[in-house]
This record gives C-alpha cells, structure tokens and sequence, in this order.
C-alpha cells in the first residue's frame, strides 16, 4: 500500500539530501537564468553561457546547503517532539 499523501510528504522529508537532487535544480535554476537573459534581455548568448556556469557553479552547493539546513532542522523538531 502506499499510504495516504500526507504519509508520502513525510517519508520523502525524512530523507538526507543528496548531490544529485541538488545539481538537478542547479541545472534547471542556470538554464533558466540562461533563457532569462537571451530571452528577455537580449544579452549575446555566449556571455549569457558564461554567467550561468559561474550562477549554476554557485547555486549547486547552495541548494545543497540549504537542503542540508532544513533537514537538520526536520530531524531536530522531530527528536525534540519524540
């Protein structure tokens, strides 16, 4: 069985974060940028690749980071609350 949704959130919560979760949304969140700035601000797509490598190099261990921040705090709230 797969549990109801609220049972699914926690257990997904629950789990340590990973490189990869976080390299996956340093990647959207670069190319993003990259589409932003050719896009809608018009700037020369090869200094727009250089800017989002240097965002993306950035934001990887960011998420990461942040990631690992809310984890503890889950883990913490929920020891205290046990």
């Amino acid at each position: 069985m797969r549990g109801t949704a609220e049972q699914r959130r926690e257990q997904k919560l629950n789990q340590p974060p990973t490189w990869r979760g976080a390299i996956t949304r340093g990647a959207i969140a670069a190319v993003s940028l990259f589409a932003l700035m050719v896009l809608l601000l018009g700037a020369e797509p090869a200094s727009a690749i250089g800017l989002s490598l240097l965002a993306g190099v950035i934001y990887i261990p960011g998420f990461h980071a942040v990631d690992s921040f809310m984890y503890r705090r889950r883990q913490a709230k929920r020891d205290q609350a046990a």
